[in-house]
């Protein structure tokens, strides 16, 4: 259902699936979280209320989330044989970047299966102007000093 106009309906897009047996670095499609804080309290609840979708259209006071899988992570040659994984983020809108997030660390729980790495984050766009943006995740394995990069268009209302 449509969480706006409460339609059913459906859509098709087209998602990107990696060789996991290519034995390179790569990145599942992109998915988006939008969350968003109802300060608004219903008869006797005094708690806020935190709604979440999955969406490509995002409102102007919510928060974006995202979530990729990293592919073929590379163990380091060093004593510690650990992986090592280090990620940017970038939004632009028509080409002009304007949010960047860069250097983060990719982190990797112990036990993790290597093979699919989870990672993603959330971040507020209370400052984004409505509009078409574009989401940019590029992945670096410190190890191999291979990269990856993932986009996906989304549109604050």
């Amino acid at each position: 259902r449509e969480p706006s106009s409460g339609r059913v309906g459906n859509a098709t897009e087209w998602i990107e699936i990696s060789d996991p047996f290519a034995g390179k670095l790569s990145l599942s499609s992109l998915l988006l979280n939008s969350s968003f804080i109802d300060d608004k309290t219903s008869a006797g609840n005094n708690a806020a209320q935190v709604q979440h979708a999955v969406v490509r259209r995002v409102s102007k006071g919510s928060r974006l989330s995202f979530l990729l899988f990293v592919y073929n992570a590379s163990r380091s040659a060093a004593a510690s044989n650990r992986v090592s994984l280090g990620a940017d983020i970038r939004v632009t809108q028509y080409g002009r970047t304007v949010l960047t997030i860069p250097n983060l660390n990719v982190p990797i729980e112990e036990g993790s299966d290597l093979q699919r790495i989870p990672f993603g984050g959330t971040f507020p766009i209370p400052s984004l102007l409505p509009g078409k943006y574009f989401l940019e995740v590029t992945v670096s394995d410190r190890s191999s000093k291979a990269t990856a990069t993932q986009h996906i268009d989304f549109e604050v209302e």
